[in-house]
C-alpha cells in the first residue's frame, strides 16, 4: 500500500518541525514538505500533489483559509484538515464551507492526529464533538441569510434523505453501504445526486449545507 502522502503549512517553525517528526513515526504515512505560508502551500500542492495538507489558519502572505479555498477550487480531491490553536466560529465556518475535510485544535494528540489523516484519506469528514456542535449552530445562523431551503425543496428522494443523514453524521462511504445493505459505488451515486441537488462540489460542503435541514 503507498502511504498517504501529507504536506504541512505554518508559520512557526516549531510546529513545522514537531508535526514533520510526529509524522514521520507513522510507516504509512509520507510527509512532502513543510510550508511556512499559504502562498507557498498552493505553489507546493500544484507540484507535489498530495493526499492531504495539514493547514494552519493566521500565517503570513496569504492565510490558510485563503488557501484553502484556492486549493479546494483547483483540486478538490486533496483532503485539507485546519490545525490551528484558535477556535473562532469564522474560522470553523469559512474553513469548512470551502471544502476542508476537518478542523481540529493543536492540542490533539499525536495518536489522534495520525488517525485522523487516516481518516481523512478514506473521505471521512473529522470534526470533534465540541466543533461538530459549533458548526450545527453555525449552520442554523448563517443558512437563512443565505435563503436556504428544506430537503424537500432540493427535492431529495426517500432514499436521498437516508443517505444525506449518515453524510451528516459523518460515516465513511463504505459505513453507509452496511447501514443501508446497498453497495458503495451505489452510495457514491446517490451522494453525487445530493452534491447535484444542492450544489455543492464536495462533502465538506454538502454536509455543512445539509447539517440543521435533514432531520437526524
Amino acid at each position: 500500500m503507498e502511504p498517504i502522502k501529507v504536506l504541512i503549512a505554518d508559520d512557526q517553525e516549531l510546529i513545522r518541525n514537531a508535526l514533520v517528526n510526529i509524522l514521520n513515526s507513522s510507516h504509512d504515512i509520507q510527509v512532502l514538505g513543510a510550508c511556512k505560508n499559504g502562498l507557498e502551500v498552493c505553489d507546493q500542492t500544484d507540484q507535489l500533489r498530495p493526499d492531504i495538507i495539514l493547514m494552519d489558519v493566521r500565517m503570513p502572505i496569504m492565510d490558510g483559509l485563503e488557501a484553502t479555498q484556492k486549493i479546494c477550487s483547483k483540486h478538490p480531491g486533496i483532503a485539507i484538515i485546519v490545525l490551528t490553536t484558535f477556535e473562532e466560529d469564522e474560522y470553523i465556518f469559512k474553513s469548512m464551507s470551502y471544502g476542508a475535510r476537518g478542523f481540529l485544535l493543536k492540542d490533539i494528540t499525536s495518536e489522534d492526529l495520525i488517525t485522523t489523516i487516516k481518516k481523512a484519506y478514506k473521505n471521512e469528514v473529522i470534526l470533534p464533538s465540541s466543533i461538530a456542535a459549533r458548526i450545527a449552530r453555525l449552520a442554523a445562523d448563517y443558512q437563512p441569510r443565505e435563503g436556504a431551503l428544506k430537503p424537500l425543496a432540493f427535492q431529495l428522494t426517500d432514499r436521498q434523505i437516508e443517505v444525506a443523514q449518515l453524510l451528516v453524521q459523518g460515516l465513511s462511504n463504505g459505513e453507509i453501504a452496511r447501514k443501508l445493505c446497498i453497495t458503495e459505488g451505489t452510495v457514491k451515486n446517490y451522494i453525487s445526486e445530493i452534491y447535484y441537488k444542492i450544489n455543492v462540489n464536495n462533502r465538506s460542503k454538502a454536509v455543512m449545507k445539509l447539517k440543521g435541514m435533514v432531520a437526524r
